[in-house]
């Protein structure tokens, strides 16, 4: 599939259009970072986030807003005071859309774009690990 996601924009899609299949979510999957696809009922791509602070998150969740609204695709959120949970699909088709994972790819550029404030997992979690 090799291809640059971030160039790509979201389009509409029909209500009832086929949802993609499982070797094209797989294909998929590879060009995004550090996503779960969940195959539970309905397909979809989730993604959580933590960061150092409480203004740090409504940052990003707000950074992300715009992004999303300016895609005209919308994830759900699960807004916390230092992380964030991100879960995308394609309502219209009742699963994954090719829209779901260029909305991944332009997410993965936001937390790169902010990084080092973003961390993939718990803070809290890497400093029990650590001891």
């Amino acid at each position: 599939m090799a291809m640059n996601l971030i160039e790509m924009h979201c389009f509409p899609v029909e209500p009832g259009a086929a949802a993609l299949t499982e070797q094209e979510e797989n294909g998929y999957l590879k060009e995004i970072v550090g996503w779960e696809l969940v195959r539970q009922n309905v397909h979809s791509l989730r993604k959580q986030l933590w960061f150092g602070i409480f203004t740090e998150t409504i940052n990003f969740f707000v950074e992300l807003s715009f992004i999303a609204q300016a895609e005209g695709h919308h994830p759900d959120f699960h807004v916390h005071w230092n992380s964030i949970v991100i879960e995308l699909r394609t309502r219209s088709v009742g699963g994954l859309s090719e829209n779901d994972f260029f909305l991944a790819a332009n997410i993965d550029a936001l937390v790169a774009r902010n990084a080092p404030k973003v961390h993939f997992r718990s803070p809290l979690a890497a400093s029990i690990t650590a001891t």
